[in-house]
């Protein structure tokens, strides 16, 4: 097989890319957006390209009380915006949403096939698994600060992200509206697809045999 071959072969597989995790502060804690906590985590992807899809974003040992606390959203290198899910259950501004704890690994796709996310209110954890975040219902709340789609309706899919650029920062971002619950994220995981830049086939042929590579 050619290096050119190869390198797409490559390329169609998709390349992971793995971010840190940390401590997911309260909503007492004071930044950009009022009355949320704030957490964020970055990759930087060096295969220049174009995003064709972006396969799964994984949590990886994510611990949280109160999951209608959170919104976790991924932001793309042109600073798209696709919300994995939107405190869960709430319908108004003042609203506490699902009360289910968070206490596993949870990956997120667009995909036919997997579950709903749907963590209902009661007492638990809710289960470790791989989910369809397109059936997620985004918080009916009214957005606040002056990012779009943060504590508001963001109904963008990952195929937002497709033609964008697959080099560059991509950043999860998990932001807490909620005072009293906190928690830890273990690490996280990005997974896309994308059409190597003409320049960078023959690079990829020399500098990568394997079809899955895994960066940190």
């Amino acid at each position: 097989m050619s290096a050119i071959a190869l390198a797409l072969t490559a390329a169609a597989l998709g390349p992971v890319y793995v971010g840190a995790g940390g401590a997911l502060p309260d909503s007492t804690t004071s930044n950009s957006i009022p009355a949320s906590g704030l957490f964020t985590s970055s990759v930087n992807s060096t295969d220049v390209g174009t995003i064709t899809s972006v396969k799964m974003v994984t949590l990886t040992s994510l611990v949280h009380t109160w999951v209608g606390d959170l919104q976790v959203a991924l932001i793309s290198p042109n600073g798209t915006r696709v919300n994995l899910f939107s405190r869960f259950g709430v319908t108004s501004a003042t609203g506490f949403g699902s009360s289910k704890d968070l206490n596993g690994n949870y990956g997120f796709t667009d995909g036919i096939g997997s579950p709903a996310w749907n963590p209902v209110a009661g007492a638990g954890n809710y289960a470790s698994g791989t989910y369809n975040r397109v059936t997620n219902t985004n918080a009916a709340t009214v957005q606040i600060g002056t990012v779009s789609g943060v504590q508001g309706i963001n109904n963008n899919t990952y195929a937002s992200l497709n033609g964008g650029a697959s080099n560059g920062t991509w950043t999860l971002e998990i932001r807490d509206f909620g005072n009293g619950d906190v928690g830890t994220l273990g690490s996280w995981t990005l997974e896309f697809n994308f059409i190597p830049a003409p320049g960078a086939i023959a690079l990829l042929g020399l500098a990568g045999m394997t079809a899955r590579r895994r960066r940190a």
